[in-house]
């Protein structure tokens, strides 16, 4: 449930908060079985003594109750701090993803996500102080990214340049763009021929 250092932290926190309560327990304690011993009992200070006792002990109960409940709240926080913690990584690594990819050169749609899919099992988050840093094996993420997509498989992924070979665009504007030329009422004979 909490990691060795957290546990340690605990265990010193009720030590510290229990302390006193244990050692005055341990001296009324002892005070009383001196007094039970053989000495005469004075039935007005074992009568203090015992209500002292029945006060550390309530004492002790209530600080018992506040730790349980502590604890409860660290485990709350702990649980809402990975959370956020998990959610942090996988925004980062998405982002970061998406970007480099894009970056790379992978821009149909299809693609993006596919490779994304493929890469970020790979994707690792360094943390250094305030600063995170994604990982892409042993390299940055972009610079990752710019090898992955350097290699056969990434190739694949890799959006070809525009070019005017054969079933290209060439002029690289839609043939309709000479249409939009027409003005309102060719438009509309062209559409009735059509039709």
């Amino acid at each position: 449930m909490f990691t060795a250092e957290q546990q340690a932290q605990i265990d010193e926190m009720i030590a510290t908060a229990t302390q006193g309560l244990v050692t005055k327990n341990k001296e009324l304690l002892g005070k009383l079985s001196d007094a039970k011993k053989g000495a005469t009992i004075d039935p007005a200070e074992h009568a203090k003594l015992e209500e002292q006792v029945a006060k550390l002990e309530s004492d002790l109960a209530i600080a018992t109750k506040a730790n349980k409940t502590t604890l409860g709240d660290l485990d709350k926080i702990r649980k809402a701090h990975e959370s956020e913690s998990e959610f942090t990584k996988r925004l980062l690594v998405d982002n970061g993803l998406v970007d480099a990819l894009t970056k790379a050169g992978v821009t149909n749609p299809v693609n993006l996500k596919a490779a994304k899919a493929m890469l970020k099992d790979g994707v690792t988050l360094i943390i250094d102080g305030d600063t995170r840093k994604a990982m892409l094996g042993d390299k940055e993420l972009n610079d990752g990214i710019l090898a992955w997509a350097g290699s056969d498989e990434g190739k694949h992924f890799i959006a070809a340049p525009s070019n005017s070979g054969g079933g290209a665009q060439g002029s690289g504007k839609p043939a309709s763009a000479d249409i939009m030329k027409l003005s309102a009422k060719e438009r509309m004979d062209v559409g009735r021929k059509t039709a």
